[in-house]
């Protein structure tokens, strides 16, 4: 019994050690995730936005939930962030020298938000481009020790990195822009136009302030839901017409707004100066991204960095001529007909047809004789029995959506 007894003790011994030496060996391999925080998952924002240089962005960490479905608070926890980019503050991208950090506070009663979960860090960007910023828990406090998730991305659904999200580890993306120089206005000519459906329309923009044009400034237009509207809307999203054109030396470029859709009719366009050089169009939102296109055609020129013009778009239309004679004698019959055409039918058929005739002889000067209508198909006939020898010619006037045209001139020699 006693030899018995001894063989246990020591196989007992044994076996504490054993697990002794696993329990050391695990537990700095669950490592401080699990022994501080459990298993909370970050989130920072905002996820991505846009600020001036020489102004300061504020990004926040929030601690939540291992599913990250909801804030799970706990005071007293580090936040690290490391910044890449056109502002890195510290000129690396090691992620054991953080350069900003934050910690979570005990929650204060008194506000809404729980500052236990959640806690703040800013810097200041001088360089116009784009910064990363990775987040992550410092679970053991100790700058030294990698924690961060290296290979993830600012979109970690399609690219979460070396760990499946939620995670401890979270990416957003900062664009720095410059400012325009100050009292900037911008001014777009014509005022009102009209245009062809299938036609482009030149603009000239111009950007200055009290010294002069100010080069260098990219322009951006948006069609507000008239004809030829690309996207046929004028709702937020992005500009109709991105970086369409840049000014030079005095400030002015050449914009052009080209034909979509084929559709006739008015079409409010508005211009504004791209301070922030992006693709966002956000009407009511910030001037440097549309927010001022509300403002009406013909509205107080350079007051600001925006301008709207009206451009109406028309279906082209031709008109030919042709005459059954070129020479008649006096007071005999001949016949003038031809035809409006378009690519729309109702540009054509019942349109009313003006010929005139220049008498030669006298000063140029072509006087109305006939009209007439076009028919179905866009045709028309009248005729003449002429006294002297003449030119001759037609037109169709415009209508608020088909164009003016003026045919050919045709002469018919008179015999005496």
């Amino acid at each position: 019994m006693f030899t018995f007894h001894s063989r246990s003790r020591r196989a007992s011994a044994s076996l504490t050690g054993v697990l002794a030496l696993l329990f050391a060996l695990l537990v700095p391999l669950g490592g401080p995730a699990l022994a501080n925080h459990g298993d909370r998952t970050l989130d920072i924002n905002p996820e991505s936005s846009e600020r001036v240089v020489e102004s300061t962005h504020t990004v926040r960490g929030t601690l939540e939930t291992a599913d990250g479905s909801a804030p799970s608070p706990m005071p007293g926890v580090n936040i690290d962030f490391e910044i890449t980019g056109a502002n890195n503050p510290d000129g690396d991208e090691s992620l054991t020298t953080p350069d900003l950090t934050c910690t979570t506070a005990a929650d204060d009663p008194t506000t809404s938000s729980d500052e236990s979960a959640t806690c703040s860090a800013g810097y200041m960007g001088a360089e116009v481009g784009m910064d990363q910023i990775r987040g992550w828990i410092d679970h053991d406090g100790d700058n030294t020790t990698p924690e961060a998730d290296q290979n993830e991305a600012p979109n970690s659904f399609t690219t979460p990195g070396d760990t499946p999200e939620p995670d401890g580890t979270d990416v957003a993306t900062q664009r720095w822009f410059g400012n325009l120089p100050a009292g900037a206005k911008l001014d777009c000519n014509p005022e009102t136009a009209t245009s062809t459906t299938a036609a482009t329309r030149a603009y000239d923009c111009n950007v200055s302030n009290s010294t002069g044009g100010i080069s260098g400034i990219k322009i951006d237009a948006e069609n507000l839901g008239g004809a030829g509207d690309p996207d046929n809307s004028a709702a937020t999203g992005e500009a109709d017409y991105n970086d369409g054109c840049t000014t030079a030396a005095g400030g002015s470029c050449s914009f052009s707004i080209g034909p979509s859709g084929g559709d006739a009719g008015p079409a409010n366009i508005c211009f504004w100066a791209d301070e922030d050089v992006d693709n966002s169009y956000d009407n009511g939102g910030r001037e440097n991204d549309g927010g001022k296109c509300s403002e009406p055609v013909g509205a107080a020129e350079r007051d600001n960095e925006t301008d709207v013009v009206l451009l109406t778009r028309k279906f082209a239309r031709t008109i030919s001529l042709k005459t059954g004679k070129t020479t008649v004698a006096r007071g005999e019959s001949f016949t003038l007909k031809g035809k409006v055409g378009s690519s729309s039918a109702a540009c054509e058929s019942g349109q009313r047809v003006t010929l005139r005739r220049d008498v030669a002889g006298g000063a140029a000067s072509f006087v109305v004789f006939k009209t007439t209508t076009t028919g179905a198909l866009g045709g028309y006939k009248v005729t003449a029995k002429p006294l002297k020898t003449a030119s001759y010619r037609a037109s169709v006037g415009k209508s608020p959506t088909c164009s003016a045209a003026t045919s050919g001139t045709k002469k018919v020699t008179v015999r005496n």
